[in-house]
């Protein structure tokens, strides 16, 4: 009996010594990083310095969105009697149910202008004043949940080309490879980046997911002021196709004017208008003078000109006929 209990004991002992090693191994090498934990890990390397430092900042802020919802439906929730931390269809209901009981038909909501409007005058001013109160205070909550939203959308990117970036650089390193210090911060780091960039989508997630509620709460409140029998809070499914109305949506473009007609550019010099044709003038070349017969001597300019015996032959002149 005794060496039975003394090998149980021996048992024992060697198993809380292999859940030990177990246990440091996962927290050493594989184990959950210190920025899952919420810790604020502040690497060795300066490139990494700042995208720590925004994931840190990014989670301390979230700890306040459960608060910040509270706050937000507080003087709605204090008008209808019912506790700050009321679920939303609860005051939902608790509002459709005093609206059913005032004078009138009922209030429209403007998310606009964040009023509240009796449709037939009469109404419960005191209801409609806390309504607008909690309107506010949760389109402000919503556009910062939308603000954060971004941002961290924005780290998660950043995180995984840091991420692929450490990864190259490791597996570049050669021989550093072999120095176990090195390879232990390494390692550390990449762990660190994986749980920094799964920390930043959850909560890019939860932001998300928050501002849809604002936008169904909001739209419940006023299908609970119209008093038309619209039907219970959260009757129908959320359309999540649908673009945030708390985002900066594009701006339309303006419509495009019709292009103007190019005129073909017109060549003075070639378009002119042409002047009709001159009459074409005929030149008349002078003919030349008749050469007169010599009858006598040659003039004195043509002394050069050689001598002819000049010949005067008499015509016949014709006879008269009886």
């Amino acid at each position: 009996m005794r060496a039975r209990g003394a090998w149980h004991e021996v048992s024992l002992s060697l198993f809380a010594l292999l859940v030990s090693v177990i246990v440091f191994g996962c927290e050493g090498f594989g184990g959950r990083s210190k920025v899952a934990q919420g810790e604020r890990y502040r690497p060795e390397d300066s490139r990494y310095e700042t995208f720590f430092a925004s994931v840190h900042e990014h989670q301390a802020a979230s700890a306040s969105w459960t608060t910040d919802a509270k706050n937000a439906k507080r003087p709605l929730a204090s008008a209808l009697g019912l506790q700050a931390d009321a679920s939303d269809s609860t005051v939902v209901s608790a509002t459709r149910a005093r609206a059913r009981k005032a004078p009138g038909k009922g209030a429209t909501l403007d998310l606009a202008s964040t009023r509240v409007t009796p449709v037939a005058g009469g109404g419960d001013s005191a209801l409609y004043s806390a309504v607008e109160q909690t309107m506010r205070l949760e389109l402000d909550r919503a556009r910062k949940l939308q603000a954060a939203h971004d941002r961290l959308d924005g780290l998660a990117k950043e995180g995984a080309e840091l991420h692929r970036m450490a990864d190259r650089e490791y597996e570049n390193s050669g021989a550093q490879k072999a120095d176990e210090k090195k390879t232990q911060k390494s390692r550390e780091l990449r762990r660190e980046l994986a749980g920094a960039e799964d920390v930043v989508r959850t909560l890019a997630r939860r932001a998300a997911s928050d501002v849809d509620d604002v936008e169904d709460f909001l739209d419940d409140l006023a299908s609970a002021l119209a008093v038309d029998g619209s039907g219970p809070a959260r009757s129908r499914p959320r359309n999540r196709t649908r673009p945030r109305r708390f985002e900066e949506q594009p701006k339309p473009e303006p419509p495009s004017s019709p292009a103007p007609v190019e005129t073909p550019k017109v060549d003075a010099k070639s378009e002119a208008p042409k002047s009709p044709p001159r009459p074409v003038q005929k030149v008349e070349t002078p003919r030349p003078k008749p050469v007169e017969k010599p009858t006598g001597a040659a003039p004195e300019d043509s002394m050069d000109l050689p001598t002819r015996p000049v010949v005067v032959t008499e015509a016949p002149v014709p006879e008269a006929e009886p």
